[in-house]
This record gives structure tokens, sequence and C-alpha cells, in this order.
């Protein structure tokens, strides 16, 4: 039916805006320690190099923000313990 279809359209332009993006992160990160580990749906996750500092942040955020679409910014030692510090990034 109609609704399907236009959900099967949209998840294809989701897909291939993804790998887009993926494409470009994996670019931009090849010479830095700072890895993307984990995709899902409409979340990326890294592994960042302190060492690699704020700049790498904003990068990678500038990134992702491409089209306009909004992006969170979580940080943490573990997955499970991540706090939001997207206003933090935001002030830079």
């Amino acid at each position: 039916n109609a609704t399907k279809l236009f959900n099967y359209l949209l998840q294809a332009f989701e897909t291939e805006r993804n790998m887009y993006i993926i494409n470009q992160l994996q670019t931009y990160l090849q010479d830095k320690k700072s890895k993307l580990v984990l995709y899902t749906y409409d979340s990326f996750l890294f592994d960042l190099d302190r060492t690699e500092g704020l700049e790498v942040i904003l990068r990678l955020k500038k990134i992702l923000n491409a089209g306009s679409f909004p992006v969170k910014v979580k940080a943490g030692l573990n997955y499970g313990e991540m706090q939001d510090i997207t206003e933090r990034i935001n002030g830079h």
C-alpha cells in the first residue's frame, strides 16, 4: 500500500544518506586515533582519543550536521554512563 511504499522510500533515503556520512566520517578519521565504532539507525558512537581534543568532536559534529539535522553530543567513559554535553559543545 502507499504508506508502506512511502516508509520504504524514506528508509532507503536515510540509509543512503547515512552511508554517505559514514564515508565522510571514515575519511576524516583515517589518520586519527579516534574511531567510529558503532552506527545504529540514527546514532553514531565514537571512541574518542582525548589527546585529539575538542577539534575532533567539533569536526565530527559538523559532518553529522550536514543537511541541518539536529545533533546531540553525549560523552562518558562507557555507554551506560554517557552525559549530554551538547550545550557545552555548542558554546565553541
